[in-house]
Parts: C-alpha cells; structure tokens; sequence
C-alpha cells in the first residue's frame, strides 16, 4: 500500500467514509473496534491520540487537496477520534456503546456552543470540531453514569 493509498484509508475509516448514505455516521462505526481492542487502558488510550490525531490531519488535509473539497463527506476519521473520546470514562458495554453512538452523532451535527466555529476547512479544523464534540460527549455520559 503506498502513502496515497494509506492516507486514503486512513481518512475514510478503512472506506466506511465511501458509503453512499449517511457516510459520517456510517464511518463512526470505525471507532468500535478501537474502543473495544483497547478497553480502559488509559495509556493504549493516550497512544491511540497521539497517533490518529496527527494521522487524522494529515489524512483529511491529503483528501481536501485531493479533491479541492473543504469538507468531503468520506473523511469520517475525525467522527472515529470524537466517538473514541465520548466513550473514554464510561463502560463498554452495549447499551453505553448505543448511547455514546447517539450522543456524539448529535452533538457533531448540532455542533453546539461554539463547536462550529472551530470547523476550519483544512485538516485541523476537520479534526478539532469533532474532538470537541467528543470531549462534550464525555463529559455528558460522565455526567449520566456518576448519577
């Protein structure tokens, strides 16, 4: 696989992005292996973001130039980090695993308190409103499971 290719891969979540419906909640769907593969192991989680932040950027930028599309819908890896975020502090179990599923898809579509502004069209700004939703997320479920 060449670097092209890698990147492509990459930044579809390994070409869940391609699906031709509702790409971006298709793609989330990448981040369960992940969450589950890595369990609470909260140094395997600091790995995780320190290679699929950078990784996601790069990725997402070599598509925007690719395409000369500031936004294109089949960069999902910024959904697969949000989502991998939002179910840091919570079980793994189905039903969170549902909840955090909805919770992030929401918050990345609504993009509430000022989560929009931070979507930039360059790969920085495609990865850094989803990390914010994920941290929203995580705090939001935090919140659900102490009570």
């Amino acid at each position: 696989m060449n670097k092209e290719s890698l990147l492509e891969f990459l930044a579809t979540g390994f070409y869940l992005g391609k699906s031709p419906i509702i790409p971006g909640t298709v793609g989330t769907l990448s981040a369960i292996p992940f969450i589950y593969l890595l369990g609470n192991n909260i140094f395997e989680k600091l790995l995780f973001f320190i290679l699929f932040i950078p990784l996601g950027i790069i990725a997402s930028q070599y598509i925007i130039d690719k395409t000369n599309n500031k936004d294109p819908d089949e960069v999902v890896i910024d959904e697969l980090v949000g989502y991998f975020i939002t179910m840091m502090f919570v079980p793994h179990t189905f039903w969170w695993m549902v909840l955090g599923f909805f919770v992030f898809r929401l918050l990345d579509i609504l993009k509430p308190f000022g989560i929009r502004k931070l979507e930039t069209p360059d790969g920085i700004g495609v990865m850094l409103d989803d990390i914010a939703a994920g941290i929203l997320g995580a705090i939001l479920l935090f919140i659900v499971y102490a009570i």
